[in-house]
């Protein structure tokens, strides 16, 4: 396109060369672009629509219209809508005007303004659809201007409009009909338009559904993700849509809980691997420095980050076995450029776990291959002192470990040295093989002694063993003379195991010096005997052992000899190719092993290759586990009854009858000690008595352990710290879980967080207890809100001071929209407080304050709206009854104050005034009673306190929240009690029980399993087939009784009315109590614990009836698990020995 050099003139003025008012113009130009190409002078003289971004541009409509209509529902049958100019606008009369006229008062059937939401559109109210159809035909026009009718939706449409964005790149006519195929199954499409962004097609778009009622609406629900075609998907949203993903395109939730994308996505830009950053990347070449750009530690040299590294605990030992980690490493020897370690990185360390197996299965030699590990170096922040919790907590330990390793940090480098001496005593080691230690001062090894933390230790210039473990000692130690070799027994305090003999290699790197020191070890019978026996070498040997590196096999002849005969590698199993140890630039080698004699090989296992960052050693960290057998041995012990069984009558007269009994049935081949055992078997068999032996536990057991070992131990946390409500709830899941094992249905939570008085067990409530920690802190808060006693209540008190100085104190503690929005979130220091004011009740309907005081409160507290009423806005949540109402001093009460214009919020002031005077908004009682008159109030109601005293005092409020008590004498458990309407799931026993039932029934002579049941029957939580059928009809076909097949099997059949079971406790009652039992005396046991006397007094009328529930539980089980027949006989001998047991043990716990 070729540019004219004249300057554009618009289309209304004609060229002056032809009206001669001015010289021609040059006419010298030649376009370059062909004549029928508009010039850019042309085009931008042109009157064009102005193009945008995400312009709409319908491409089907189902009533034909070109551009994008408004779909809004009428309120009438028959309506339209009109854009109505701003008031700013001069057109706005004009447009009034020119409607009225257009549709005077005999045609329009009145109108509807616009809303706060949309005061620019008006609804007109017209006689017929034709007249709705003439004023769609043509607009309204106003002078110039044109304003378009808009057609009003009917009534019951439902419209949805939804945005559409991944549009495929196709014509126009094509991209409509496959939209309106698409999206037919979620509605009626009535239209279809496209985003156009200056003029071009973006990809986007919307589609507007709106069904009528008279519409065969379709059954489908919309979807994030939409099928375009069968290859193509398109993503659809609209308002009130939900939660969606973004990353799997699914709906019901977001992308932060997606399953199905990756937790991290992070990317290194050293490694480029994915779960770290550079930062943190165990293979950069300097991890001393955060980043390659980062001198923020050169710039805080004394910065204390002890806090920036969680200490790792160490792994649980057991005694008898012992692990022996081995690492070789003489970085100077192999790069004298390279020292073995200069600094740390700031990596966390991975743990190292092992396997141990039981000293009675030991492991066979062909083992698995090692594994291989990466242990990365500790934050170099960490303080040269580790916890000493932690250490504490391994010397406690039962296990014996060991750990070799090779490379200590130079003596150069102290602060490295300490960080990687912390590093290997967060591994949880007792032993630990060291080599290249330049040990060679008596200061030196002090100083190892002391940040190792050592019960003994061994040092040489080249060699180190040390000990970690308070259980093992090193005897009989043996020095090379060159210090490269050192050999010492290891030894169990309390003789766990037996000794063996460890040895620490460190052969020279150079060739001639290394096979000088291996010749001079054959030669010495006590550094290494000619034929080990429990012997263990930890070795850097600088060469090769296996036949795999032929060149490598660097050492004497003998040497090789005694390694492959006596000595078995515990790394590398045989025939398999070895992991390297060493590692330098590209090459890699073996060097570094852990060799056994023949008998303590089987003994080895879980061998294990680790990765040493690079900055502490260039070798690999090599380790394996030893279990040893234990020397100690015990038998079974003594048995012996119980002495106050010879007290008892029954127990001799049954023993003395099963011994005359057995004994003459003793084979008359056995030996006198055969005879003997086979008599004292019998004995303890009949001896044994069952509830003792009991596992079970009983409901109230289940709550005592709760209580007092596992939710006991989250009360200090939870008085300090917010959690949020799903954290509760997990809490409670996990108790709630707990009381559910074995028990279907189960009986609610809230139920059992009941007193033991009302039915329940006094679980503690995890959000309760928490609120009710808070009374710490509250009561001084309540006692003097100025100035509280103690430091954490005058915190407390500055901070709902802080932002209103003027507002007592306790009106934020009663109010929630008194509080500032900073109060109001979790990470707020007054989050637990204000919780436990809000926990307890708030009834303040017979609450009487003075004028004063009310005059401070939250006008959302004293004003409620009607239920068919708009409720009371979040807005006005700010204002406060003075801005309403003030003080008749003359009649001594509050009247309503009218609020003029120049007043702030007036208009929200006197909406609220007029909807009380309509009585659409009701006044709370303290209000109520505060406009009326002294002496009408004390009239009307006399009972109620009189009303005096003109300063503001809010403690009747305080009081109203706990009737009957005072905030002086509230306890924990008196809290928990006033907030028991939280429970709103629990279920109190029906018909209630006066408080010594209760406390009788926990005190019955009872197994835990009979007292469970009786205890889920009180609740109506037995697994009758009534119950079951109404839970879980498709698994229960019939709530008939298995037993009869006539009635339906209730609670009360299933224990006392069926026919068989019913003949139990005739029997059952004829025997112990001398009666038939009618359904009332069963039923009054059952609920109300009211038994007749038992004809002998010795046995307890509440254990012969839970025993009896229990035999028939037992047995009617049987008969549903294991088809065993309900067989009256077999019930009657069940209960009858249960109760024989039962007497048998209170008789020889009584005194």
């Amino acid at each position: 396109m070729a540019l004219s050099t004249n300057t554009p003139e618009p289309p209304a003025v004609k060229n002056p060369s032809t009206t001669g008012s001015s010289p021609p113009l040059p006419t010298s130009f030649t376009p370059i672009s062909p004549s029928s190409t508009p010039l850019y002078s042309q085009v931008a003289t042109q009157n064009a629509l102005s193009l945008l971004e995400k312009q709409p541009h319908v491409i089907f409509s189902s009533t034909n219209n070109t551009t994008p209509r408004t779909w809004r529902v009428g309120s009438s049958k028959f309506s339209v809508f009109f854009t109505v100019p701003p008031k700013s606008s001069p057109k706005f009369d004009p447009f009034w005007r020119a409607l009225l006229s257009a549709y005077p008062r005999e045609v329009n059937m009145g109108i509807t303004l616009g809303s706060r939401s949309s005061p620019d559109t008006c609804e007109l109210h017209l006689p017929t659809s034709a007249d709705c159809e003439r004023a769609c035909s043509r607009p309204l026009v106003v002078g110039d201007s044109s304003f378009p009718t808009q057609p009003a939706v009917p009534i019951g449409t439902i419209v949805r409009r939804v945005f559409l964005t991944k549009l495929p790149r196709v014509p126009y006519h094509d991209l409509a009909t496959q939209l309106a195929k698409c999206m037919f199954p979620f509605g009626k499409v009535r239209e279809i338009a496209i985003h156009e962004s200056y003029g071009f097609f973006d990809g986007s778009g919307y589609v507007v559904l709106a069904n009528t009622p008279t519409d065969d609406v379709p059954s489908d629900s919309l979807t994030y993700q939409i099928a375009y075609d069968d290859t193509q998907k398109i993503l659809g949203k609209w308002p009130s849509m939900g939660s969606h993903c973004t990353y799997c395109k699914e709906m019901g939730h977001d992308v932060a809980k997606c399953t199905k994308c990756p937790a991290e996505t992070r990317t290194c830009f050293g490694c480029n691997k994915t779960g770290h950053l550079q930062a943190n990347c165990p293979y950069i070449t300097d991890p001393s420095k955060t980043s390659k750009t980062s001198n923020k530690r050169s710039r805080h040299p004394n910065r204390n980050s002890k806090l920036d590294r969680p200490i790792i605990a160490p792994k649980p030992l057991i005694p008898t076995e012992l692990s022996l980690i081995y690492g070789g490493s003489e970085a100077s020897k192999h790069n004298p450029r390279q020292p073995a370690l200069r600094e740390l990185s700031k990596l966390s360390p991975t743990k190292t776990t092992f396997t141990l197996p039981t000293p009675t299965e030991p492991p066979t030699s062909s083992g698995p291959r090692p594994r291989s590990r990466s242990v990365d170096t500790p934050t170099r922040g960490w303080d040269k002192e580790i916890d000493d919790r932690m250490i504490t907590n391994l010397m406690d330990r039962d296990e014996a470990r060991a750990l070799r390793l090779q490379g200590l940090p130079k003596v150069g480098h102290p602060e490295s040295r300490s960080f990687f001496i912390r590093h290997l005593r967060s591994q949880g080691i007792d032993i630990l093989a060291l080599q290249e230690t330049h040990a060679s001062s008596s200061m030196l090894q002090s100083t190892f002694d002391q940040q190792f933390r050592s019960s003994s230790s061994l040092w040489s210039p080249y060699c180190g063993v040390v000990c970690l473990s308070p259980h093992i000692i090193f005897t009989d130690p043996l020095f090379s003379p060159c210090g490269r070799c050192i050999m010492t027994t290891i030894t169990h305090v309390d003789n766990n195991f037996s000794p063996f003999r460890i040895g620490a290699i460190y052969a020279p790197a150079s060739q001639t010096p290394r096979y000088r020191f291996l010749a001079s070890l054959l030669s010495t019978p006590d550094l290494i005997p000619p034929n080990p026996s429990n012997f263990i070498l930890l070795s850097d040997f600088n060469h090769a052992i296996h036949s795999h590196y032929a060149l490598g096999r660097r050492a004497p002849a003998d040497w090789l000899q005694f390694i492959d005969t006596n000595m078995t590698d515990c790394i590398t199993p045989r025939g398999q190719h070895p992991q390297p140890t060493f590692h330098r630039a590209l090459s890699s080698t073996t060097i570094d092993y852990i060799l056994a004699s023949s008998d303590l090989h089987p003994r080895t296992t879980d061998p294990q290759v680790s990765y040493i960052h690079q900055k502490w050693s260039d070798h690999c960290l090599v380790a394996v586990s030893l279990s040893l057998p234990s020397t100690k041995s015990s038998g079974k012990g003594l048995w012996r009854a119980n002495p106050h069984l010879a007290q008892s009558l029954s127990f001799r007269t049954d023993l003395n009858t099963l011994l005359s009994t057995l004994v003459p049935a003793l084979r008359a081949d056995l030996s006198p000690q055969a005879r003997w055992d086979a008599i004292k078997l019998e004995v303890i068999r009949f001896t044994f008595c069952s509830i003792h032996g009991s596992r079970s536990l009983s409901f109230r057991g289940r709550a005592t352990i709760m209580n007092s070992l596992v939710l006991s131990q989250l009360w200090h946390v939870l008085r300090v710290v917010s959690f949020p409500s799903a954290f509760l709830d997990r809490v409670r899941s996990i108790v709630r879980g707990f009381f559910r094992v074995n028990s279907f249905p189960p009986i609610a939570f809230d139920t059992l967080c009941l007193p033991r008085l009302q039915g329940g067990l006094g679980i503690l409530d995890p959000g309760i207890q928490q609120c009710a920690l808070q009374l710490r802190w509250l009561k001084p808060l309540i006692r003097n809100p100025l100035l509280p006693h103690g430091l954490v209540p005058q915190w407390f008190s500055t901070l709902l001071r802080s932002d209103v100085p003027t507002v007592d104190p306790l009106l934020p503690l009663l109010f929630p929209d008194c509080r500032p929005r900073n109060h109001r979130t979790l990470d707020s220091p007054l989050n637990l407080v204000l919780k436990a004011m809000d926990t307890l009740p708030r009834n303040f309907d017979r609450v009487v304050l003075n004028l004063s005081s009310c005059l401070i409160l939250p006008l959302s507290s004293m004003i409620s709206s009607m239920p068919s009423h708009p409720p009371y806005r979040p807005a006005w949540r700010d204002l406060r009854v003075h801005h309403l109402y003030q003080i008749e001093s003359n009649l001594d009460i509050l009247t309503p104050i009218t609020p003029s214009r120049p007043l702030p919020r007036s208009v929200t002031l006197n909406r609220i005034l007029n909807r009380i005077r309509d009585h659409t908004m009701v006044l709370h009682p303290i209000l109520f009673r505060a406009c009326i008159l002294s002496f009408v109030l004390a009239f009307q109601q006399p009972d109620l306190p009189i009303r005096d005293g003109s300063s503001i005092d809010l403690q009747p409020l305080l009081s109203a929240q706990l009737p009957g008590q005072t905030w002086s004498r509230l306890t924990t458990r008196s809290y928990r009690s006033a907030c028991s309407h939280q429970l709103s799931d629990a279920r109190p026993i029906h018909p209630p029980l006066i408080p010594r039932q209760p406390r009788s029934f926990w005190s019955f002579a009872l197994p835990h399993r009979a007292r469970n049941v009786w205890f889920r029957g009180l609740h109506n939580k037995l697994s009758c087939r009534a119950l079951l059928y109404r839970i879980m009809p498709s698994t229960v076909s019939s709530p008939l009784c298995t037993i009869c097949q006539v009635s339906i099997e209730t609670q009360e059949h299933f224990l006392l009315a069926c026919p068989l079971k019913s003949a139990v406790w005739t029997g059952i009652w004829l025997e112990f109590f001398g009666t038939v039992p009618l359904p009332s005396v069963l039923s009054n046991a059952f609920q109300s614990f009211v038994f007749p006397p038992t004809l002998n007094p010795a046995i307890p009328a509440s254990s012969v009836f839970g025993l009896t529930i229990l035999a028939i539980w037992d047995h009617h089980w049987s008969f549903h698990f294991n088809s065993i027949p309900f067989l009256l006989s077999a019930v009657l001998h069940t209960a009858r020995k249960s109760i024989s047991h039962l007497c048998s043990e209170l008789e020889l716990d009584s005194p």
